[in-house]
């Protein structure tokens, strides 16, 4: 069911690859030839349905489509309980859609993405727009990288501490990915916590802070839990900073039509709105530059 509330998700993007291009800008020229991705482990495709340039402003406003097929079971009506036949084939699906902003600046982007149980992740909607800039460009070695956003107080705290001496991050990075024998044997026990906390330590006199955003975007597609950073600020005094589910969200309200889905002409302008709003107060640091 639609809710009239929708929770909006930040992400900076970045081109990789040795064929990328140093912009984001002929991104709708890939809508004609883009392909779909079928995931058959979850029986359910994606693609974007349509890319369309802002005027005045260097983003597009992305539809990214997503149905889940192979699963046909009978209609029930909620006041009489009857029941009916479905006419629904089993390659057809409901169209869940997932409205996205992107907004760039050369081979760097933010990507405001509508967050839905039901719609397109982050991980395939990367996948779409990567798909899309290869197809614009006719070639196959375009990659994205992208991180979480951060909240907005975060790089404000962390230049409050003089010096770094030790980093603590959290990951959901699981255990069976540590190597053997040790990520054996603790995966083997039911009393080991799946995730990992990383602990970095600086050198005597050094510090750790300006390589914390190394740290993150390197682990970015693991989804960081939290970062401890203790070390001392400008009186030398003792401090510890925790950020806990360090990700940058909002919820917007929306406007849904009478079929009960999202109406993307009233969603698109806020959306664009937030997003260039968002993109504009981040500092230079926040943006990866």
């Amino acid at each position: 069911m639609s809710v009239p509330r929708r929770k909006v998700v930040y992400y900076l993007l970045e081109l990789q690859g040795t064929e990328s291009p140093d912009t984001f800008a002929d991104l709708d020229r890939g809508l004609a030839n883009h392909s779909k991705i079928d995931d058959h482990r979850s029986n359910t495709f994606y693609y974007a349905d349509s890319v369309n340039g802002v005027n005045g402003m260097q983003a597009f406003q992305i539809l990214f489509i997503n149905s889940k097929y192979n699963h046909s079971p009978d209609y029930v009506n909620r006041l009489t309980l009857a029941s009916r036949q479905s006419s629904k084939g089993l390659d057809e699906g409901e169209k869940e859609k997932t409205h996205a902003v992107l907004v760039f600046d050369g081979s760097r982007a933010l990507l405001a993405v509508e967050a839905r149980r039901n719609g397109t992740p982050i991980s395939k909607a990367v996948l779409l727009i990567e798909d899309l800039l290869r197809s614009a460009y006719d070639v196959t070695h375009i990659f994205v990288d992208y991180t979480q956003l951060m909240s907005g107080d975060f790089w404000a705290k962390l230049s409050q501490l003089n010096r770094v001496m030790k980093l603590t991050v959290t990951t959901k990075v699981s255990i069976r990915n540590v190597g053997e024998p040790v990520g054996r044997v603790l995966s083997q026990s039911p009393n080991v916590n799946e995730n990992i906390a990383i602990h970095i330590n600086a050198k005597r006199g050094r510090s750790l802070r300006d390589i914390v955003r190394t740290i993150y975007r390197a682990l970015g597609r693991s989804e960081v839990i939290s970062i401890k950073a203790d070390g001392k600020d400008d009186a030398n005094n003792a401090v510890s900073i925790l950020l806990d589910q360090v990700t940058d969200t909002m919820f917007m309200d929306v406007v849904l039509s009478a079929d009960g889905t999202v109406d993307s002409s009233d969603f698109f302008p806020k959306l664009t709105r937030q997003a260039n709003s968002r993109w504009s107060s981040l500092p230079a640091e926040g943006r990866g530059t």
